[in-house]
């Protein structure tokens, strides 16, 4: 995918789709060569295959995650969403927290930047 449809919602929507049911490298098509992709307070993850292999480990994680896409606002080449996103732990727990994403993107549809607004700390403390 390389461009954003006029539907900012149904965007957001096929790119957690891939992200809960998708593999790594269908997520990392989304983003520019050199995108950049950092969750909360975390160290930025620098270009396209270094976001997939992180995704890749952060999906080996979990045992699954399930993505709820609250809103959606397109200002410019910016995205903004509010979801619920569902992290199911490999102990058979599942845990719901709220989050919030902005996505720069390129000219072309790409993201350069995504930003995760979320504290995950929740999913991996202990039972």
């Amino acid at each position: 995918m390389t461009t954003v449809e006029k539907d900012t919602k149904t965007w957001v929507k096929n790119l957690f789709a891939i992200v809960d049911h998708g593999t790594p490298e269908e997520l990392a098509r989304y983003f520019a060569d050199d995108g950049v992709l950092r969750f909360g307070n975390a160290d930025p993850v620098v270009g396209r295959e270094n976001i997939r292999q992180a995704s890749r480990q952060f999906r080996q994680s979990l045992a699954g995650l399930a993505h709820e896409v609250l809103s959606a606002w397109r200002f410019e080449d910016t995205i903004m969403t509010e979801l619920s996103v569902t992290y199911h732990r490999h102990d058979g727990q599942s845990l719901t927290l709220p989050c919030a994403n902005a996505f720069d993107l390129t000219a072309d549809g790409l993201i350069a930047r995504y930003q995760i607004y979320m504290d995950i700390a929740p999913v991996f403390a202990p039972a």
